[in-house]
């Protein structure tokens, strides 16, 4: 089943900033995030955060990719020391076809800098 997306709104805006420190030096994430179809996919949900499902329906491999990057993060938090439920009542880890958090300004100025 795929998560809503003001469910994976709601994840993004909870990741913790020792995950994303985390996530920004592994370079298989940052790979996965300079990938062009998620590349793409991020700049058009940043205007249109719900054609998630959209997207990921007209492409399996945008699909498996953001499931790379959710299997990344889930990764980072548990090496965190993070509950990848992201709280209470959020569902617990997620689906493998949930996006990955948007950086924010300062995680994507760090992530470009060691670029």
């Amino acid at each position: 089943a795929r998560a809503s997306p003001t469910r994976w709104k709601s994840m993004a805006a909870q990741l913790e900033p020792s995950v994303a420190a985390a996530l920004v030096d592994k370079e298989e994430y940052v790979s996965l995030m300079q990938h062009p179809k998620v590349a793409n996919a991020i700049r058009e949900l940043r205007s249109n955060p719900g054609r998630f499902g959209e997207l990921c329906a007209a492409d399996p491999e945008l699909e498996r990719l953001f499931g790379e990057l959710r299997h990344q993060m889930n990764a980072a938090e548990a090496e965190e020391g993070v509950d990848a439920g992201g709280g209470e009542g959020s569902g617990g880890g997620g689906d493998d076809d949930d996006p990955p958090p948007l950086l924010s300004t300062e995680e994507a100025a760090a992530e470009e800098a060691r670029a």
